[in-house]
Parts: structure tokens; sequence; C-alpha cells
């Protein structure tokens, strides 16, 4: 997406604070297509700033939009890949989730960004997997397992949860190519720290 003004210094920051707002909220983006000139006073922009922005071809911000969503969900996947390769509606569930709730920035540099991303994602997406008939139902410990085993890894900060099935067996199977159909429930306390994880009888 290209914009061509020329503007101040302080009027480019107004406009690049804008672009990353309308990009990244899909809210903002909303109420920008109903009323563009009220949401630019909402946001505190004038003049040439709001100019630029007014100028923007909508589709061309949507397909922005769409981009910085797609590179978000990429760096999830690359987090979960078990659960990624199980349950295909993880990527439309992300979607759904992400254009609701924009990169807040900041994160916490010794995680992958797809673990951050994970993290502020899980309880949500744990519910749209626990939700669907096409996710196996080991789906949402499955998710949870690969999140917090990828942040502990990085941060080393002691995680646990409690699974509703031996998912550790279940994705030491999965990593050698065989997908459990319909492991037993087995409740199962899972715990991440410095790099290991450890699990007993819940």
């Amino acid at each position: 997406m290209e914009v061509h003004h020329r503007m101040p210094a302080g009027e480019q920051y107004d406009f690049q604070r804008a672009l990353v707002r309308l990009a990244t909220d899909a809210e903002v983006r909303r109420r920008f297509d109903a009323d563009p000139a009220a949401t630019l006073r909402g946001l505190e922009v004038s003049g040439r700033a709001a100019d630029a922005l007014l100028s923007i071809d909508p589709e061309a911000l949507r397909r922005y939009a769409g981009s910085l969503v797609a590179k978000r969900w990429r760096s999830l996947q690359a987090t979960v890949p078990l659960t990624a390769r199980l349950y295909p509606g993880l990527a439309d569930a992300h979607r759904a989730w992400a254009e609701l709730h924009p990169n807040p920035g900041g994160a916490d540099m010794r995680l992958s960004p797809g673990a951050v991303e994970g993290l502020r994602a899980l309880s949500e997406l744990r519910r749209a997997c626990a939700d669907d008939d096409l996710a196996p139902a080991y789906g949402p410990d499955l998710l949870t397992f690969e999140i917090q085993g990828a942040a502990t890894r990085r941060d080393q900060v002691r995680r646990t949860f409690r699974a509703r099935y031996e998912i550790h067996t279940i994705a030491s199977e999965l990593r050698r190519g065989i997908v459990p159909i319909d492991p037993p429930l087995a409740a199962t306390w899972i715990r991440f720290e410095r790099g290991m994880v450890r699990w007993k009888a819940a």
C-alpha cells in the first residue's frame, strides 16, 4: 500500500499513528468506513495527515490489514504445528480474534512472536477449538501444551495446566506421525519448567 503526501514531521507522526490503528483494529476500520471524517477527529488527526488517510483506497487498506493478521497467524502456526495440522479451523478462529485484538507492542522480548500471540489468544482459541465439532476432543489441551511449552522454553517461567487427556503422550505420538483417534479421558497435571515438561495424574 502506497501513500504519496508530503507533510511536516508532526503531521507525519499523526498519519503513521492513525494508519497503524486503522490497519490493526477492525472496529476502528469499520468506523472509518462508515464515517471517515468523524473517525479521524476521534483519532485527533487533521490537516494533510487527514487528507492522506482519506486518499487511501479502502480495499488497499483491508488488504494491508489482512496481511498483518496473516503474519501474526504464521507466527502462531509455527508455534503450534501439531494443533494447526489437526485443527484447520484454528486459522479462522485466530483471524476472528486477531481482528478484534490489535498487537499491543512492547511484548516480552524473551518470547517468540508466536508464543506471545498464543498466550494472549489462548483462552479464546481453546474455546473455539472446544466448540468446533471438526476439532479433535483433545485439541484444547494440545493447543495449551504447545503454547505453554514454547513460552517456557524461551523465558524459563514455570507454567501449569490441567489437561483432560494424557496430552504429553498424545503430543509424542503426533510427532511420530501417529494420530490418536479416540484416546481415553485421563485428567493430568502438566507442568513446564526449566525447559522440561513434567506430568502427574490429576
